[in-house]
């Protein structure tokens, strides 16, 4: 009787113990997982810069922390620049034809009358073209809708561009601490490996 309520014991020990360990696993998980697709990223660009950077040792004589944080921040630098770019010309453009729809100096050339042979679209397309030639405020209110759509789109790819951008930069960021930390990153690879395989984890 004493055994088999010691066993009960340690049985509901065991079976908090399990559930504590999986609430904390799950909320690291959710926690972690806008940030999983980054480091998958960063592990990649790593592993295809990390020999860049042992050249980059081997024939300056600089350290592998130092090469692999050097590269990091070049590869940040290319990124930031066309970013910076494509945000400036946006805000700068958007900044014109709202300066101009609202002093009334933006016209617009008239179409040319070639514009009609475009199959399906071409006729609609040259009159509403004509129509903002003449009148473009009133263009503006006609086709509102449509407009809107196109600026939606517009934004939504823009704005995919961008996100794409910035996910890269941090992913290059990841990279430079993952080649930092190259050999201590590989320890943990190999333990990792020979806990779940056994004696093959290294192979």
């Amino acid at each position: 009787m004493k055994i088999n309520s010691e066993f009960s014991n340690h049985a509901i020990d065991a079976a908090i113990k399990i559930f504590a360990v999986g609430v904390l696993v799950f909320w690291c998980f959710s926690i972690l997982k806008p940030f999983i697709l980054l480091v998958i990223w960063g592990a990649i660009i790593a592993t295809a810069l990390y020999p860049v950077a042992v050249a980059i040792h081997a024939r300056t004589g600089m350290s592998k922390k130092k090469a692999s944080t050097l590269l990091s921040v070049i590869g940040v630098l290319l990124l930031l620049g066309p970013l910076i770019a494509l945000s400036s010309g946006i805000y700068t453009s958007t900044t014109e034809v709202v300066t101009g729809l609202q002093e009334g100096s933006i016209s617009l050339p008239k179409p040319k009358a070639s514009l009609q042979e475009i199959p399906f679209i071409g006729e609609k397309l040259y009159a509403a073209m004509v129509y903002a030639s003449a009148n473009i405020e009133g263009a503006l209110l006609k086709y509102s809708e449509e407009i809107k759509l196109f600026v939606g789109k517009a934004a939504a790819v823009i704005g995919s561009v961008g996100g794409g951008f910035v996910q890269f930069i941090i992913s290059t960021m990841i990279a430079g601490a993952f080649m930092a930390n190259a050999d201590k990153c590989q320890a943990g690879a190999i333990m990792l490996a020979g806990r779940l395989t056994g004696e093959k984890g290294e192979d």
